[in-house]
């Protein structure tokens, strides 16, 4: 088994309202990097994640399950809550030991109850998090909708990361204001930014630069 020292390895919970997608996400970044050779759907009682009796005749996790990924010589520790609120002590035992959270909003339905007490808790721990606006493809998705229901609902200084390429079922890829460069379906394909989004995503990438240097060193 490969050893990993201390400083290559990160803890990071998954936290979310019920539904959101974080099995679903955690399926795919097991399959992407070899760890499983299919991926399992959450509906089908197959998730890796979701391996008790109990969560596949649910469909939907009600224990913390812990799913390793490599990157980059680096170990991410993916911790899968449930999103049930029946479950919250699992999403706490979580939070308690991470470093960092990604919480996801569903797209069509937005902020939910559930997304609201993740969030504060995380806050309460000080843990920095990154939002993730999941199902992007799905019909009826609304990009103005989904960040206004953000905006209105959890409080902080929100940061744009990506911008997406298209809603619903046109929903293509995203921009990368890190890399200011167009990410398109699945897989490693870099593009250009697409030229009706150059300017939205250049005034974008300058909020996100003035954030980064307003930020504690």
């Amino acid at each position: 088994m490969k050893e990993y020292q201390t400083g290559q390895i990160r803890n990071i919970a998954l936290v979310s309202h019920n539904g959101a997608g974080k099995t679903t996400f955690v399926e795919r970044l097991l399959f992407n990097t070899g760890k499983t050779t299919r991926m399992g759907q959450v509906d089908q009682g197959t998730a890796a994640m979701d391996f008790e009796e109990e969560e596949i005749a649910r469909q939907g996790s009600i224990a913390l399950a812990i799913a390793p990924v490599e990157w980059q010589e680096i170990k991410l520790n993916f911790l899968d809550t449930p999103g049930y609120v029946d479950f919250v002590g699992e999403v706490n035992s979580a939070i308690a030991v991470v470093e960092g959270a990604l919480v996801f909003v569903e797209a069509v339905a937005g902020v939910e109850v559930g997304t609201e007490l993740v969030w504060q808790s995380t806050a309460d721990r000080g843990i920095p998090r990154i939002l993730v606006v999941n199902k992007m493809d799905r019909e009826n998705v609304s990009v103005n909708r989904v960040m206004t229901s953000i905006e209105q609902n959890l409080s902080g200084n929100l940061i744009k990361l990506q911008l997406p390429i298209g809603e619903g079922t046109s929903f293509k890829g995203v921009v990368d204001l890190l890399t200011m460069k167009a990410r398109m379906g699945i897989g490693e394909e870099v593009a250009d930014i697409p030229a009706e989004m150059v300017t939205e995503a250049e005034e974008a990438r300058f909020e996100l630069v003035e954030a980064a240097a307003e930020g504690n060193d």
